[in-house]
């Protein structure tokens, strides 16, 4: 029999606000080491554009591929967007084949799932039918386990039989060529993965929490999806993305400094006072962050198809 149990919800905040508390003392060299991090993974685009079959078509539709799989195997939110971020950087360093753009693109999916958390362990494709009475990873809320609706993690991976499934027959896949293909992606990359991902500076603590519904969580995680799919956006930082992100939610949602639902970057991990973004690129974003928005397939948006992410698609659609 397996039980799950509340957890305290005073025992949380305190442990909240004291990680906050020591991290506070080190806000402005964390910052410096993420602008180093993501500036040496950064996706070289100008080598990107020179795949000869890696069209941005067909990356398009590599990225809804690899959205379907996530949801199937129910990846935790935005290791998708980890995936795609690590594929980027992989296609600006080799060329990538077309019968082999599956495999990388998956495995890429499998390596973010090591680094950041795969679904929760009571959920996969051999029991999700026969389960009912536990609850999944969406129902306790991002970062909780299965045991407790809190903050303890207890992630399950995907498993690689389950990624050939998934890929179908017709790719000839197998488990063997999967872990080819991570070796080959880690050395490729220099086994460097310590680049913060978007969630670190979109995502408050009070965003983790256990509320069934959390719409600005599902807006900003919609923004960060809708993101991966605009070409221009490839190279642009995370941190100037995450600020534009939510200048776009609080003015579209007409949420001013005092409204208590005011939505902010991360400045536990982010120092206010040493972020600058220039004008003309945070126009440059927030034009093409827009478009994406407004070029939304059918998919995505039955995919965010809660209150949250429909109103804002919908404002934005009147305003633009």
């Amino acid at each position: 029999k397996i039980n799950q149990y509340e957890y305290p919800n005073e025992l949380y905040k305190l442990e909240l606000q004291q990680h906050d508390k020591s991290l506070k003392e080190y806000d402005l060299e964390i910052y410096q080491t993420f602008l180093e991090s993501l500036e040496m993974n950064k996706p070289n685009i100008e080598l990107y554009k020179q795949q000869p079959y890696l069209t941005f078509s067909i990356r398009l539709k590599l990225i809804d591929f690899l959205l379907k799989m996530s949801i199937r195997l129910k990846i935790l939110p935005f290791v998708f967007y980890k995936a795609v971020k690590i594929f980027d950087r992989y296609c600006s360093k080799r060329i990538v084949l077309l019968d082999q753009s599956q495999l990388i693109i998956t495995t890429c999916l499998w390596f973010a799932s090591k680094l950041q958390g795969g679904n929760n362990h009571f959920i996969n494709l051999n029991n999700l039918d026969k389960v009912n009475s536990i609850k999944s990873i969406n129902d306790l809320g991002y970062g909780s386990g299965g045991k407790f609706k809190g903050p303890t993690e207890r992630f399950r991976l995907p498993k690689l039989h389950e990624l050939v499934k998934l890929c179908g027959a017709k790719c000839k896949y197998d488990q063997g060529m999967f872990k080819q293909m991570e070796l080959h992606v880690l050395s490729t990359l220099d086994w460097n993965f310590n680049d913060p991902s978007i969630e670190e500076f979109l995502i408050q603590s009070n965003d983790f929490n256990l509320i069934k519904e959390n719409e600005f969580f599902k807006i900003k995680e919609f923004l960060s999806y809708i993101s991966l799919y605009s070409y221009e956006l490839i190279d642009i930082s995370i941190i100037e993305l995450s600020k534009v992100i939510i200048d776009l939610i609080n003015e579209t949602l007409n949420l001013d400094y005092n409204d208590h639902f005011h939505q902010k970057i991360n400045y536990a991990l982010l120092n206010e006072k040493n972020f600058k973004i220039d004008q003309n690129k945070y126009n440059f974003i927030k034009k093409n962050l827009i478009k994406s928005i407004l070029n939304s397939s059918e998919f995505i948006l039955k995919l965010f198809n809660s209150r949250g992410p429909q109103q804002f698609f919908y404002s934005i659609l009147s305003i633009y």
